[in-house]
């Protein structure tokens, strides 16, 4: 039928005869991929981009994302959103481990739900890791349960202060994606807000791979999938190799696979500098040769820089810096531009 002859009611159309007999005629076709169909794309208009982003932006205070634990990578990245995925690289010897669990800690005690996931370490190590951050004792003596009367009796306390709510699921010797689908279930289960897979690199599938490269990119894809699917908060932590010549990681250092930095909203990688970070602008010092840091190497909705952690000796931990009351210098203690 012509364009020329239809009216804009389709019910007068039908009424006067004038419809089309085919029940096809002015549909399109549902298309199909990997036998299964896929719904049509919703187009928006500019208008209606605005006026979402301007209706966020004058509304209410933003809801209170999860937290690194660091305000000043809050404030940098923009936190820990729900539906993004941040890729966290650092060597062995960095802290991986202490600082995942001073993240899970935080975000714990805010009220908020954690689940780590762990391809690697056991239980016990995760709960030696938090009994020690909260009672702040010694590592070594704890370690080697050579505790003090006193030391002994906070970690009593402490142990009777715990939450009772989800926190490990142990995906030792487990396919990447049983991982993932066990992951959703937890989610819904329990109403987890962050999950930290540790670590990538232990991760396998349950494909076959011509090579690693490609097995670590399948893993990795499957365990965002989980996060994005849900819609909660994710972080993948991963090993890391500087290349020769280079003074400290970036995320083409993520190891065997540059399609995980690729496709994550940030990427952070812990270091230790040989010699003092200074910001170029002022020539403050952000950073002492031989501390913590991290580098915001990437952060779709935040700033790149260099940010310098405290770290305790005693206990072995990460010492937690939350955002203070009144006014502060938001770039204290963080360089965009620097040298060293």
């Amino acid at each position: 039928m012509s364009d020329s002859k239809k009216s804009s009611d389709e019910n007068d159309d039908l009424k006067n005869g004038r419809a089309s007999k085919d029940p096809k005629d002015g549909t399109a076709p549902i298309p199909i991929v990997d036998g299964k169909r896929v719904p049509a794309p919703t187009v928006l208009t500019v208008k209606e981009l605005m006026e979402e982003s301007a209706a966020r932006a004058m509304g209410e205070a933003r809801q209170e994302f999860c937290t690194t634990g660091i305000h000043r990578l809050d404030d940098a990245t923009g936190g820990l959103r729900p539906g993004h995925v941040w890729v966290f690289g650092a060597d062995t010897s960095w802290g991986k481990s202490s600082f995942l669990v001073m993240i899970a800690d935080d975000n714990i005690k805010k009220g908020k739900r954690v689940l780590i996931v762990s391809a690697e370490d056991a239980p016990t190590m995760y709960g030696d890791r938090l009994v020690v951050r909260r009672s702040m004792v010694r590592a070594k003596q704890y370690r080697d349960r050579s505790l003090s009367f006193e030391e002994k009796r906070r970690v009593q306390d402490m142990v009777r202060a715990a939450e009772s709510v989800p926190v490990y699921l142990d995906a030792r010797g487990k396919r990447a994606e049983w991982v993932a689908a066990e992951v959703k279930i937890a989610v819904a289960k329990h109403g987890i807000d962050l999950v930290a897979y540790d670590y990538l690199q232990e991760f396998r599938s349950s494909k076959n791979h011509q090579d690693r490269r490609n097995e670590v990119a399948e893993v990795a894809a499957a365990l965002r999938e989980s996060i994005k699917t849900t819609g909660v908060t994710g972080i993948i932590f991963s090993q890391i190799t500087v290349s020769e010549g280079k003074k400290h990681p970036d995320k083409h250092s993520i190891r065997e696979s540059r399609d995980v930095s690729n496709a994550a909203e940030a990427v952070l990688l812990g270091f230790i500098p040989e010699k003092p970070i200074i910001a170029k602008k002022d020539k403050r010092e952000v950073a002492k040769a031989g501390q913590k840091c991290i580098l915001i190497d990437k952060a779709k909705d935040g700033l790149r820089g260099v940010v310098a952690l405290k770290w305790d000796n005693d206990s072995a931990c990460f010492i937690s810096e939350p955002k203070p009351p009144g006014p502060y210098d938001e770039f204290d203690n963080f360089a965009s531009d620097y040298e060293g």
